[in-house]
């Protein structure tokens, strides 16, 4: 984007749509020599800016994150689906053991933003 043959790569200043400075000074502390830590807090920002940057190692830093965040199973879930985190996907879904956890995930805001494969990942680990 900035060193390509775009107008981008000429002009001093680069407007980034859609992106708060609060959110920026996220992902740079996470990426510049403070290698600030990724949190409950900040990891849904972090996700979305190195998604859209094209971070790969920083991709990997979040990933390790959520292994052990205390975010609700849901919500690790649909983050693990909306970046296709395919391994992740299947580790959270080997959470839902029984009927009763899958009642649970159902009530969950964001039990209507999980796909198909998902919820399949999920049926396929309480049925067995």
């Amino acid at each position: 984007m900035f060193r390509s043959k775009f107008i981008e790569s000429r002009e001093d200043e680069i407007v980034i749509e859609d992106v708060g400075y609060v959110d920026m000074l996220q992902l740079l502390y996470v990426i510049y020599p403070f290698n600030g830590p990724i949190t409950d807090k900040n990891v849904k920002i972090i996700l979305k800016l190195a998604d859209f940057f094209i971070m790969p190692d920083v991709l990997g830093q979040c990933k390790k994150h959520l292994r052990t965040s205390t975010l609700r199973y849901a919500e690790k879930l649909l983050l693990a689906q909306q970046y296709n985190f395919k391994d992740l996907l299947v580790e959270f879904a080997r959470q839902y053991k029984t009927a009763e956890d899958a009642k649970k995930l159902k009530s969950e805001p964001e039990y209507k933003l999980l796909d198909s494969d998902t919820r399949s990942l999920i049926l396929d680990s309480i049925a067995s």
